[in-house]
């Protein structure tokens, strides 16, 4: 991909969840700093429910995380462009001891120049926040991301979204297995797009081409088993994976019934197949025995999985989808 491609990705995430953020979906008064109310773009609201319950998947992951280890531990986010998730925390008193985000320079270029000019961010940026630029394919980088951590040795969460789709097979399996080795207690939280073999997964793919988005990845993970076994394959010892209606079920019923209240959809066949274009992993290794696969999500997330390899059931032929509504969620 090009410099031009990768920042446009950021910038269409970003705008995107501003967007939802405005509309009331969840709150995050740091989205602000990252974009504009002049460049927020108009999103459907199928759109915005898919952000949402991609957001809250990852903020309910990494919040029981830090209760379950009383805040003695690390947070790694891998491809974090403009994320605003270590302001969140800190501002809600979610302890962790570091958190380290990592992306292409171009990306890490602009938000430290965008961390520099707020004081709103540089007030509430401590020691325990790292921010590099790596390339994931890059064994030398890897090491480098490995050694920023202060203490490898304790509890980490890995949290990546829509990064391993990007790379090939070869380059997301050793970066895998280095971290697996590397952090010996770690609970790895990966959201993909997966059935890109149907024609509605083709369809997305053939849109993103045209924006100079390749995705070496997808081919090799096309189900959520093969997605969950590429984790089992790298080293790690418990792997549950869901699609993203599965994630919606476990939301609670009072916070649905929210979002209906925020804003009304009613494109639940439309829905469902995009929610089936995408999964949330998880993948556990716990050799200091702190017993990070008894959070609440993986059992939750282990009981579902069943239900969300159904086939993939696509829409009548009259329902017409915009491919962008699908694309979209990917960045």
């Amino acid at each position: 991909m090009s410099e031009e491609s990768i920042m446009s990705t950021n910038d269409d995430a970003t705008s995107a969840k501003r967007w939802a953020v405005d509309k009331g979906y969840w709150s995050d008064p740091f989205i602000r700093f990252f974009c504009s109310s002049m460049r927020k773009v108009h999103k459907p609201p199928i759109i915005n429910r898919g952000y949402f319950t991609r957001v809250f998947t990852i903020w309910s992951m990494a919040t029981r995380f830090s209760e379950k280890c009383e805040g003695n531990c690390n947070i790694v986010n891998i491809g974090a462009g403009f994320d605003t998730l270590y302001w969140r925390m800190k501002s809600k008193d979610v302890g962790f001891a570091q958190l380290v985000e990592v992306d292409l320079e171009i990306v890490v270029d602009r938000k430290k120049n965008i961390i520099s000019k707020s004081k709103a961010l540089t007030e509430q940026t401590g020691e325990d926040y790292t921010l590099i630029a790596a390339d994931l394919r890059n064994d030398e980088d890897i090491e480098n991301i490995l050694t920023s951590v202060n203490d490898a040795s304790l509890p980490t969460l890995i949290i990546s979204e829509c990064v391993l789709v990007y790379m090939k097979p070869e380059a997301s399996h050793h970066l895998m297995e280095r971290f697996c080795n590397g952090f010996p207690s770690s609970l790895w939280l990966d959201y993909e797009p997966i059935n890109s073999t149907d024609s509605f997964g083709k369809m997305m793919i053939s849109n993103l081409k045209r924006r100079g988005c390749e995705l070496p990845g997808m081919q090799s993970s096309p189900t959520i088993h093969a997605h969950a076994q590429r984790f089992q394959d790298a080293g790690y010892k418990f792997v549950s994976a869901m699609d993203m209606n599965g994630a919606y079920a476990l939301v609670p019923d009072d916070e649905k019934k929210r979002l209906n209240m925020v804003e009304f959809m009613d494109e639940f066949e439309e829905w469902n197949l995009i929610n089936r274009h995408y999964c949330v992993a998880t993948a556990c290794n716990d050799e200091r025995g702190y017993k990070l696969d008894d959070a609440e999500e993986l059992k939750q997330g282990a009981e579902v999985e069943q239900d969300a390899t159904k086939e993939v059931v696509e829409p009548k032929p009259e329902k017409t989808i915009n491919p962008n509504s699908l694309a979209s969620l990917i960045f």
